[in-house]
């Protein structure tokens, strides 16, 4: 292990949950600041090009900062609206109009 001095990393907490998420279009109480993601990111040591796995993706933060960092990036999660969030929060803006039928498609897949 080992200790580096003057490592200095932000709250994983989201303090301001309500302004972050509310731009996005939700209100998402639990989950990591980008802040948070990115300095953990910054920290550890692994090959650009890695690939990042997040089990309980929740809005798709870490997945989000990490594929902006050069990462490849995988979130699941099982909670079937966070999954769509983060699917969303991922898309270029410019296809928002298709989030409604992605998440139509995702709820009819999530029934069979």
């Amino acid at each position: 292990m080992t200790v580096v001095s003057n490592c200095e990393i932000h709250s994983p907490k989201l303090t301001s949950w309500r302004k972050a998420t509310s731009s996005l279009g939700y209100h998402f109480y639990a989950g990591f600041s980008p802040v948070f993601v990115k300095d953990v990111l910054d920290r550890i040591t692994i090959q650009k090009g890695a690939t990042v796995l997040d089990p309980w993706n929740g809005s798709g933060t870490t997945t989000l900062v990490a594929a902006e960092r050069g990462y490849k990036a995988i979130g699941f999660d099982i909670n079937l609206v966070m999954f769509i969030v983060a699917k969303a929060k991922a898309l270029d803006r410019g296809v928002a109009n298709s989030i409604p039928s992605l998440a139509r498609n995702i709820y009819k897949l999530r029934l069979t």
